[in-house]
């Protein structure tokens, strides 16, 4: 089996509808089918099953029955057969792993989000045998959200042990917990790699004092044994834990709601928490985070693992150690768990719900959660000495900008070199006012640029797709992007030399009443935002820029500034988005601006409003090349501060001008099935060459 993933990824985006999102090993989409969400066809059958799993009272046929019905409630008879060619091209056929990750926004749909999805099975009729999906080795099934922020990696300094902490509460009042062969593995397996691994002292018993003082010593996982309930004892849905009391010589249990259990991170956040504890991975159908482990993952946690139903303490054992084993030798956390729910199955002959009971939240990018320096530098210099090898292997192909491979060889290229070729759809609105009914109607003039050098470009008119005699509606430009594209191609083919390899960006040129149009989220035929298709760059252009000759000498120095020191951006004149609504905008601080060269662009995530009656005029005014700001007519703080990451990372003093349009891409994916207020759905990203221009009147500019 290859060590490369293909992913499959499932956002139940409402109570009626369900988006995949398909990748590659090299992360490029295959594709964005959607579908029926089928859950009231098949609800009063999973909730008959559901009443036995939580009795641990089902059968094997009817553990098998209940996971065909979720599949058959997430995925319509199309988007069934689509997942089986996928799982069947990919996993049987190239023997890739084959990552499914399921979104399901709890805060919205928290009755969906409480079901025990790790039962999904894929239904006899489609010919591929048994496959849990929960528990094939070949796959990896794993809970996410979009609207989290993926974690960082944890880097290990050289000689840094990974440190694991063992927390034990039996409190003598509770029933048996079982732990000793937990613990009997992980100091066999910290004395087996003593070099790599450190157990801290076991606490035990777990009292709120001993958690929080074996937090402050910064383990990477904590694993905490003990008793769970999903229910108190007057009935209520809320998530406990039972940690120890000491009374006397004599150990009570003290039990302890959700919240205040997942507020004991607060001190430190470790990297895994496994709750090895009945009904800690439970949720709440009615209300969202209900449960300890949602709880927990709200406190930033990378990866939580708990247990969703009641569980006997040896298959918790079971999961556990294979669990650890997998960590051990160096697997992503995922696959780590894939593999522990397969132990329990094997263990359990598919019977009852132990091995669907462990469930994964992970906000971590391909599992991988923890890496080392020295593997991280070697992992970077190979990565050079395989770009170099790649540059000089390059082959000569046919150039088609609609190959997902085109980009293959060019993520060293920047928006300013010249072997980058421009799409410029320039619209023209004919009324007034915006609609969202596709009232309006768009003149529409498209052409190609390519760069001759940085300064002079050769500019090629299209004009089978749009007619320059007519007006189109935003639907109908929508529905003709694919044939533009087909268009540019034929045009492109004439004009490059064979096997000559370009990138493509897509310039929206607007006038200045229009430059806050979502034109990014566009659709394609194919349902793919044109924002998060296979182009380098999508963003906007003034067309009535060069109407205002007299800011040209400013606008041409800056833009020259920048191709000058691309990567090396001092930002202490840039002006960030928390700053620019302190400005006192009148004419002494424009002049300012102006004099100020290297001054290279504004955020503007104030309202709408605002943005059309100064921002805009700012930038004019003091020849501005490059803007990113907000469309969103709402105050969104959020916004604020993700804008000014995108400029300035990790609070440094250099910007790297040349990895903005892919950062600008990355937000508009994250955003392609998260909530409405993610920035991705509202980020405008103006970039205005002033030498890339055709002729005044030539294309109606």
């Amino acid at each position: 089996m290859s060590n490369s993933y293909y992913i499959y990824r499932i956002h139940l985006k409402n109570h009626h509808h369900v988006e995949i999102e398909k990748y590659d090993e090299r992360k490029k989409s295959l594709g964005r089918p959607s579908g029926k969400f089928c859950y009231q066809e098949k609800q009063q059958e999973i909730q008959g099953l559901l009443e036995a799993a939580s009795n641990s009272q089902l059968t094997a046929e009817e553990t098998c029955q209940l996971g065909e019905a979720l599949f058959d409630s997430l995925f319509d008879s199309q988007l069934g057969q689509d997942f089986i060619n996928f799982y069947f091209q990919f996993v049987q056929e190239k023997e890739q792993k084959l990552r499914i990750e399921l979104d399901i926004d709890e805060q919205e749909m928290p009755e969906f989000a409480a079901l025990p999805w790790e039962f999904l099975c894929i239904p006899e009729r489609f010919n591929q045998g048994t496959i849990w999906l929960g528990t094939d080795p070949n796959l990896v099934f794993s809970r996410r959200r979009a609207l989290w922020n993926s974690a960082k990696t944890i880097q290990l300094k050289p000689g840094e042990k990974l440190r694991i902490a063992l927390a034990i509460s039996a409190p003598e009042d509770e029933g048996p917990v079982e732990y000793a062969e937990v613990q009997e593995y992980l100091e066999k397996l910290t004395k087996e790699q003593s070099e790599e691994i450190e157990l801290l002292p076991i606490i035990n018993p777990a009292t709120k004092v001993e958690i929080d003082k074996l937090l402050e010593r910064k383990p990477h996982i904590f694993h905490f044994i003990g008793h769970g309930r999903f229910e108190d004892k007057a009935g209520k849905k809320v998530g406990e834990i039972a940690l120890g009391r000491e009374v006397g010589k004599k150990v009570s249990a003290k039990w302890v709601d959700e919240k205040f259990f997942a507020g004991l991170f607060v001190r430190h956040r470790p990297g895994i928490v496994v709750l090895q504890a009945c009904e800690g991975g439970k949720q709440s159908a009615s209300e969202a985070f209900k449960g300890v482990a949602p709880k927990i993952v709200a406190q930033n946690i990378p990866v939580v693992v708990a247990m969703q139903y009641k569980i006997q303490n040896a298959t918790a054992n079971a999961f556990s150690e294979e669990f650890y084993r997998r960590l051990a030798e160096g697997e992503p956390v995922d696959i780590a768990a894939q593999n522990g729910r397969y132990r329990v199955a094997l263990e359990s002959d598919y019977l009852g719900n132990d091995f669907a009971t462990p469930v994964i939240f992970m906000r971590v990018e391909d599992g991988c959660l923890f890496q080392r320096e020295e593997v991280k530098q070697k992992i970077e210099s190979d990565g050079f000495l395989l770009s170099k090898i790649n540059e000089n292997k390059k082959e000569n192909k046919k150039f088609d900008i609609t190959d997902s491979n085109f980009l293959e060889n060019q993520e060293d290229q920047s928006i300013y070199d010249n072997n980058y070729i421009y799409l410029a759809i320039d619209l023209k609105l004919e009324s007034t006012k915006i609609q969202k009914n596709d009232a309006d109607k768009f003149w529409v003039n498209t052409w190609l640029a390519i760069p001759e050098s940085s300064k002079i470009f050769l500019h090629k008119k299209l004009s089978k797709t749009f007619k320059t005699n007519r007006t189109y509606s935003q639907a109908e430009i929508e529905d003709n992007l694919q044939e533009l594209i087909v268009e540019c191609n034929k045009k492109l083919r004439k004009i490059l030399p064979p096997g000559k390899d370009w990138e493509i960006a897509i310039e929206w040129v607007l006038p200045d009443n229009l430059l806050s149009l979502p034109v990014d989220c566009w659709e394609s035929p194919k349902n793919t935002r044109i924002g998060c298709a296979n182009f380098r760059s999508v963003h906007i252009r003034s067309s009535q820029r060069l109407k205002y000759e007299n800011y040209n000498i400013s606008w041409k120095r800056k833009w020259d500034y920048l191709q000058k020191n691309i990567q090396n951006i001092n930002l202490s004149n840039y002006i960030l988005a928390d700053e620019f609504q302190k400005l006192n905008l009148n004419d002494n601080f424009l002049r300012k601006i102006d004099r100020q060269r290297n001054i290279l662009g504004i955020n503007f995530p104030l309202k709408l409003e605002e943005l059309e009656n100064i921002n805009y005029h700012v930038m004019i005014e003091t020849g501005i090349p490059i803007a990113l700001w907000s469309r969103c007519k709402k105050s969104n703080l959020n916004h604020l501060i993700d804008l000014d990451k995108l400029i300035k990372p990790k609070n440094k003093k250099i910007l790297n001008l040349q990895k903005l349009p892919k950062d600008v891409e990355q937000k508009r994916q994250e955003s392609d099935s998260s909530q409405p207020h993610h920035l991705g759905h509202h980020l405008c990203f103006l970039c205005e060459n002033p030498y890339n221009y055709p002729r005044k009147g030539k294309y109606k500019i």
